[in-house]
């Protein structure tokens, strides 16, 4: 895969800063390989915050010993792959009742349905969630937007279905961008061999 220099700016972006603005606990959730990482700390989002991630063994010894303590290291900490310590969210808790202030936890973690039980039951009332998905064709192309196929699904009737689609030009090789799909690592790189063996070691994994 070719390498990408730049990370492209992402949909989510723009309401994960919204959400940092009004919530103390903003979570996004994700399949793996989807770029939540790289959103945290290489755009907008990671303006005045500390980052840890639970890759990191030795921090995640100390979350599981010390939670209260490293939750006070910053007055913003963004907590990358938090699946894995599930026995922080009840710190978390802790210490969003005792200080209530907006952004204060940005938390990161695979798309787990019994994680994700655990956050909402820990932070009921406390967190907004939000998904981040494979990349829309324009992302793609450094437009963070969800352009067409969102229009597309969300017209009433057919009228409206081929206004979404417009000319077929941009289009036409629906096909090719389908397969090329929207994890950036594949999406954006060239080798259509490498793609599929990507995939192949992504759906093994699962």
């Amino acid at each position: 895969m070719k390498e990408i220099p730049k990370p492209l700016p992402r949909l989510l972006g723009r309401r994960a800063r919204e959400a940092l603005r009004r919530f103390p606990v903003v979570v996004i959730t994700g399949a793996r390989q989807t770029g939540k990482t790289t959103l945290v700390t290489r755009s907008p989002l990671s303006a005045g915050r500390v980052f840890r991630t639970f890759d990191d063994l030795d921090l995640l010894e100390r979350a599981r010993r010390e939670p209260d303590a490293l939750l006070e290291e910053a007055p913003q900490l963004t907590l990358d792959e938090v699946q894995r310590v599930p026995e922080l969210l009840l710190a978390i808790k802790r210490a969003v009742d005792r200080r209530r202030s907006p952004g204060r936890f940005l938390l990161t973690g695979s798309a787990n349905l019994l994680m994700m039980r655990r956050v909402s039951e820990s932070l009921a009332g406390r967190a907004i969630y939000l998904d981040l998905w494979p990349m829309t064709e324009a992302e793609k192309e450094g437009r963070p937007e969800a352009a067409r196929w969102s229009a597309l699904l969300g017209a009433r009737d057919a009228s409206g279905a081929r206004e979404a689609l417009g000319p077929a030009g941009p289009l036409a090789d629906w096909a090719e961008r389908t397969l090329a799909g929207g994890y950036p690592e594949v999406a954006l790189g060239g080798d259509p061999s490498a793609r599929a063996d990507w995939f192949d070691g992504y759906v093994r994994t699962y």
